[in-house]
């Protein structure tokens, strides 16, 4: 894949990944004019964004440009080319970055501890009330005299610990169905 269509995409995810702190300290300071929920979320996604696109960016170069050009020479149109041939070939390396951001993001506790700081001990089907998030829950009731909310910052660290194993399982057994798929292929 020539390597100038890239060039600013590329540029852009540096720039992202080198200034993602500063971004996420700026979104803090403006914790205080909006909504505190939606202001850590928005720093999750921006800590997250970064891991992704390199990610992404990576497994993409890695494609042998023999399978495109063998696609574009059989007259498959540029469209077709990426969606029949090069994104199954870089499916698993795209949920595997995917998957590592979400893990990074699901364990990343300062963003929440700063932006989130007041919250309900509830889970509420309404958007618009303040939820717990299990980083903070974590702190919070490790940090407490109480033997029994020692013991919920215990389960709360297992089921984050248990969370992040599901969605590293489910990965892995993505990458063995597409990497089976590509072989039969």
């Amino acid at each position: 894949m020539p390597t100038h269509a890239g060039n600013g995409v590329g540029a852009a995810a540096r720039s992202v990944a080198e200034h993602a702190s500063a971004l996420a300290r700026l979104e803090l300071q403006l914790a205080a004019l909006e909504v505190k929920r939606k202001i850590g979320s928005l720093a999750l996604g921006i800590i997250m964004l970064p891991l992704i696109s390199r990610s992404t960016q990576e497994v993409l170069a890695l494609v042998p440009n023999h399978l495109r050009e063998g696609s574009l020479a059989l007259g498959v149109s540029k469209w077709r080319t990426i969606v029949g041939v090069i994104l199954p070939t870089t499916f698993s390396g795209i949920l595997t970055g995917t998957t590592l951001a979400v893990a990074r993001a699901a364990g990343e506790t300062a963003p929440l501890l700063f932006t989130s700081s007041l919250f309900g001990d509830w889970v509420s089907g309404n958007v618009g009330q303040p939820i717990a998030s299990i980083p903070v829950i974590i702190f919070e009731y490790s940090e407490a005299p109480d033997p029994h909310l020692n013991d919920q910052a215990w389960a709360a660290a297992f089921v984050l610990i248990t969370f992040v194993l599901v969605v590293s399982l489910l990965s892995r057994a993505a990458l063995a169905r597409s990497r089976s798929k590509l072989e039969r292929g």
